[in-house]
């Protein structure tokens, strides 16, 4: 038998699906769950400012997606089909037939995914800062260098003091990225196969995004896109792309953050949420 590590939340709870390992916390209760599915490099761990409020009015399943936090890291197919269906046999295994689905950056692209191909399980969707429009030229050139330089950096001791400096260039606008934030960060990276996962959901995301980009006007769901004007991954123009090919959706700008309003703004966020999905 394999070790399991504890995962991050008292909450916690593992389940094999087809073979692999999946780490989620569940809470709360309702007929029609929340799914919250994190973005690239981070794990459930992300939405712990959203879990608790939300689960006063609903129940929550926040999984670590294939590949990373406290989920299984093995095999070679991280396509955002494959991570896309991963999502949906966790479902299949906790016997929940629909659900509204929230994701953030990799989590929205992968929402979007389950949207387009198996929209019989989706009720509602939330998209935050969400990867759908295939990369843009300096987004392609980030790309690149986090599959050239990941490597040698897992295999350093400064990898905390990198992705931090990263973190704060890219990806937040409107909270420290500080010590206590980095252990929280750090701490699934540490798993085994980590740095060989994302690299290969790095390298394959933009085609999948490519595949993907042509079935959005197909999807026909409520629809609450949620971005930081400040993001410098993903920038707010593709939110308004977003927009347009999503059919009645809605979108709503928080001017003070960037990649992660869930994170940087958490009780507007939170409330916005309870507003849509009641």
């Amino acid at each position: 038998m394999r070790h399991v590590p504890a995962g991050w939340h008292p909450r916690s709870r593992f389940i094999d699906v087809d073979g692999w390992t999946a780490h989620f916390v569940d809470i709360g209760d309702s007929k029609v769950p929340i799914i919250f599915l994190h973005g690239f490099l981070v794990s459930s761990w992300a939405w712990r400012f959203n879990l608790r409020p939300l689960a006063r009015h609903a129940r929550i399943i926040a999984p670590c997606q294939k590949g990373f936090g406290w989920s299984d890291k093995r095999g070679d197919d991280y396509s955002l089909s494959s991570l896309g269906d991963f999502a949906i046999r966790l479902l299949d295994h906790l016997g929940v037939e629909r659900a509204h689905w929230v994701g953030n950056s990799l989590g929205g692209a992968v929402a979007l995914y389950i949207a387009a191909h198996h929209p019989e399980r989706v009720e509602r969707l939330v998209l935050v800062d969400a990867a759908g429009v295939p990369f843009r030229r300096e987004v392609r050139m980030l790309t690149k260098g986090l599959q050239s330089w990941m490597a040698p950096v897992c295999r350093v001791g400064g990898r905390s003091l990198v992705f931090q400096a990263l973190l704060r260039t890219f990806a937040y606008a409107n909270i420290p990225v500080d010590r206590r934030y980095m252990e929280g960060f750090m701490a699934p990276l540490m798993q085994g196969g980590s740095f060989r996962s994302a690299i290969r959901v790095i390298s394959s995301l933009n085609d999948g995004l490519r595949e993907l980009f042509p079935r959005l006007e197909s999807i026909r769901k409520p629809t609450l896109i949620v971005w930081g004007a400040k993001d410098r991954l993903v920038p707010l123009k593709a939110a308004h792309i977003l927009n347009q090919r999503l059919y009645g959706s809605d979108l709503v700008v928080f001017e003070e953050c960037g990649h992660c309003p869930m994170e940087e703004a958490p009780d507007r966020f939170n409330r916005l949420l309870i507003d849509f999905l009641s």
